[in-house]
């Protein structure tokens, strides 16, 4: 529908020619558009059309004078006096309407403009929290592994040196063992030393014993007395 009003009352005609576009409006009115609808304050496009000579003169031959609207388009471009004021109070109107709805619309591009950066930025945020946590995450991760890592390395110490205190025990109680039986080997070789240093001691006292002169009657006590 060629005439389908926006929730403002406004056809496609009347926004064609609120923003001076004169191939938009041609193609509307080729395409069946009626020249003579009117917006929800009373307007027919001609008399939006202040300023925009080359959209009113396609109006013009829109409405051909002849049209149910031609009191309005005539009202509008006629020039006695009454009619002339009235018009031109009728395009201050739609002038001033439609400087209010460009004020309305770009005070709604500021707000989603406005809007749209809250929104990225509530995103940035976002992915710099997103950001933070993750590089947090990590770093907790990079630390306990370290922490295992130290806890591996600091076992690894402690079985190492575990076994060299056992490595180094065992060979205590090898020298120990070494040293116990060279004690008891010289011990044993020392008693043999003064055993035969004593039997040798007392086989000379005995052939001492045996080596003194006698006297006639055979008796050896005797006789020391006379040596």
């Amino acid at each position: 529908d060629p005439d389908r009003k926006d929730p403002a009352g406004d056809a496609p005609l009347h926004l064609a020619v609120g923003n001076d576009s004169l191939e938009v409006v041609k193609a509307l009115l080729q395409g069946g558009a009626d020249p003579c609808v009117r917006d929800a304050k009373g307007y027919i496009p001609y008399q939006i059309s202040y300023g925009q000579q080359a959209v009113r003169q396609a109006l013009d031959r829109a409405y051909g004078f002849d049209s149910a609207c031609e009191d309005s388009s005539q009202m509008a471009y006629e020039g006695d006096d009454e009619s002339a004021d009235s018009s031109a109070m009728t395009y201050e109107n739609a002038l001033q309407a439609l400087e209010e709805k460009v004020a309305e619309e770009r005070r709604a591009e500021e707000a989603r403009r406005i809007e749209a950066a809250r929104i990225a930025e509530e995103e940035r945020r976002a992915e710099e929290a997103r950001r933070i946590e993750a590089a947090r995450i990590a770093e907790e991760k990079r630390r306990a592994a370290e922490a295992r890592r130290i806890e591996a390395a600091r076992i690894a110490e402690e079985e190492r040196q575990a076994a060299e205190w056992e490595e180094e025990y065992e060979e205590m109680i090898m020298r120990e063992a070494q040293e116990r039986a060279a004690t008891q080997e010289r011990m044993r070789n020392l008693g043999q030393s003064i055993y035969r240093a004593l039997k040798d001691q007392q086989q000379r006292e005995e052939q001492k014993y045996y080596d003194i002169p006698t006297c006639g009657s055979g008796c050896k006590g005797c006789c020391i007395g006379v040596q």
